[in-house]
């Protein structure tokens, strides 16, 4: 079963990236059915973040709450550090979409700073990302651009590709920062942040 769930899982993910909500669901559900069925909590968690992000891209911010904060709970009860610092991330998401900009930076802060000290990158640049979309919401557009800028490069460096419906959010997050800045303004905070090396960049981000 544990490899059937792996296999389910993955063919979710697949679909998750190319934009396929409609099919990932049932994937999702059954490799959750399975984990469940397994007793692996850890896996549980692994299911419950994907079920999470997948109602976030949905629109479905309170059902992406809900799943993130279970997932949040059945990390702390098993003692798993990373996935509960990756659902502190999701919630950072979920706050940022809700324009509930002061805890969503909270939120990618305190994930961050577990990340950070342990070098994960993928999660990093989540982090990042999302400190962008905070800048840009509270009105700080140089920062946003910095920190889009670090993350981008981060994403590229470790070839981290996003699913389409996230670059979308992304874009809309950072939509107030750009506005705010001319075009050759934005570019070359984004490119000051790009050329961070990766703990200034974390330094930036962890900024109040």
């Amino acid at each position: 079963l544990g490899g059937q769930a792996l296999a389910v899982g993955n063919l979710a993910s697949i679909a998750l990236q190319q934009g396929d909500y409609v099919g990932a669901r049932p994937l999702y559900e059954e490799c959750m059915a399975l984990r469940r069925q397994l007793g692996d909590q850890s896996g549980i968690a692994g299911s419950l973040s994907d079920l999470g992000e997948l109602a976030r891209m949905e629109g479905d911010l309170a059902r992406a709450e809900t799943l993130l904060t279970e997932m949040l709970a059945v990390a702390r009860a098993i003692g798993s550090q990373i996935m509960e610092a990756r659902a502190l991330a999701g919630l950072g998401r979920v706050a940022l979409e809700q324009g509930a900009y002061l805890r969503a930076g909270a939120l990618f802060r305190e994930a961050l700073g577990w990340f950070g000290r342990r070098t994960v990158k993928p999660q990093i640049a989540v982090c990042l990302i999302g400190l962008a979309g905070v800048a840009a919401g509270r009105g700080a557009p140089e920062r946003a651009a910095r920190l889009a800028g670090a993350a981008a490069a981060l994403r590229a460096a470790i070839a981290d590709r996003l699913p389409i419906g996230q670059t979308a959010i992304d874009a809309a997050t950072l939509a107030p920062a750009r506005a705010a800045l001319s075009a050759a303004a934005w570019a070359a905070a984004e490119a000051a942040g790009a050329a961070l090396p990766l703990d200034a960049a974390i330094a930036l981000a962890l900024e109040g």
